[in-house]
């Protein structure tokens, strides 16, 4: 415990301290994100009870497709998808999981029960078959709807998606960091709710501009370019706040599903998986996309030159849904 506090204590003061001066000039600026309107969010009240939060954006009477958010995140991010999916006359919904934005905590919940929740939307949205986009941690969640119910998914797309961790050798690939939050996650979670779990939180609730300067520049490259842009700045200052609406538990889950055992092989989905992933992604990198297609029975590999995590999904989201529609 005191060296894991050690070392975090040393990440923050090496990136926090290094970049706070400078990522408090626009503090002010970033703080605006709440005029955004949260005009498209909604809440279905699902059988057992729970309340699913979840986005509608792009072409009012477009081709659905679902669109699972990364970890952490939330229904906002939606809204960067917006303009192309209209241009496309794509309609996307995302569904807040649980634990996240306004959808309620389910201390049970499984990779495989992910799909249930997604059914009883499409149910209410009147939606007999759709396609699913899985955007980074949203990845597993999009090839769990693909293997529980093949029968209604059009079209499968991963971008820039996280691959199994467990027994894959995929977490040696990753920051050290980052691959260690996964194995606590796995082992024993309570220490993530407290370091780095705490000031995380205390920062995307009070000062998400803050956050989101440090994460532009300790990635730097395409993702600090993307992340300047003011637009894409304010939507995903918002996805930060919903991210952490509840705390961190729904982030801290998502990371304990990961780093297990799925509960399904990749070589139980049918369909064909589209597959996007930046050679410049130092998230998450590029050997989580070839593991999935090397694994998945029918899928196509495509590498973004110069795209990383974040610029993937957002300066390509043209080119993806474009692909996707077809």
């Amino acid at each position: 415990m005191r060296i894991i506090t050690s070392l975090l204590q040393h990440f923050f003061r090496t990136c926090a301290l290094k970049y706070f001066s400078e990522a408090l000039v626009h503090t002010c600026y970033y703080e605006k994100a709440d005029t955004i309107t949260d005009m498209e969010s909604r809440i279905l009240k699902l059988p057992g009870g729970r309340d699913l939060g979840y986005c509608v954006a792009g072409a009012e009477n477009g081709a659905p497709f679902f669109t699972f958010h990364g970890l952490p995140g939330s229904r906002m991010e939606s809204y960067l998808l917006d303009a192309a999916a209209k241009k496309h006359n794509v309609r996307i919904i995302t569904p807040d999981r649980p634990g996240y934005g306004l959808s309620s905590w389910q201390c049970d919940r499984t990779l495989l029960t992910w799909g249930e929740d997604v059914a009883c939307l499409a149910d209410a949205l009147n939606i007999d078959t759709f396609g699913v986009i899985g955007v980074s941690g949203g990845a597993p969640c999009a090839l769990s709807c693909a293997y529980t119910m093949p029968q209604r998914i059009t079209r499968i797309g991963i971008v820039c998606g996280l691959g199994p961790l467990y027994h894959t050798g995929l977490s040696q690939d990753m920051r050290w960091l980052v691959a260690a939050g996964f194995n606590l996650a796995r082992l024993i979670p309570w220490v993530l709710k407290i370091v780095p779990g705490l000031p995380v939180l205390a920062l995307a609730k009070s000062t998400p501009g803050i956050m989101l300067e440090i994460i532009a520049m300790v990635h730097g490259g395409a993702d600090r370019q993307v992340l300047k842009i003011p637009n894409v700045r304010e939507k995903l200052i918002l996805n930060i706040k919903e991210a952490f609406r509840q705390g961190t538990r729904g982030a801290i889950q998502d990371m304990q599903l990961y780093s297990r055992d799925w509960g399904f092989l990749l070589q139980g989905i049918n369909g064909h998986v589209d597959i996007w992933h930046g050679d410049a992604d130092d998230i998450v990198p590029v050997s989580h996309g070839q593991f999935l297609h090397q694994h998945l029975p029918h899928s196509t590999f495509t590498v973004m030159p110069g795209q990383a995590h974040f610029s993937l999904p957002i300066t390509c989201a043209d080119t993806i849904l474009a692909a996707l529609k077809d």
